[in-house]
């Protein structure tokens, strides 16, 4: 089964695999990835030490997963970050 949905309400992890599967070309995988509305890690109340208090973004999500298990490379995922930044 194809997916059919657009790009924008396609996960990270989904743009990636697509691209590992030959659905998409590098260029394309990412320009996804830098236009999905990344939220970034913050501090609730940054004079607190409590670990509670820091909220991750879901920047990482892509870490853990694409990076972790070979489906992007470190430059890969720096390439993203520069174009987010």
């Amino acid at each position: 089964m194809h997916d059919t949905r657009g790009l924008q309400q396609q996960t990270p992890w989904e743009i990636v695999l697509r691209h590992a599967a030959g659905e998409m070309s590098y260029p394309a995988m990412l320009d996804a990835l830098a236009l999905w509305p990344w939220s970034p890690d913050r501090v609730l109340d940054p004079d607190c030490t409590e670990p509670e208090q820091f909220v991750a973004g879901n920047w990482h999500d892509l870490d853990r997963g694409a990076v972790r298990f070979g489906y992007l490379t470190d430059d890969d995922y720096d390439a993203v970050l520069v174009r987010i930044r």
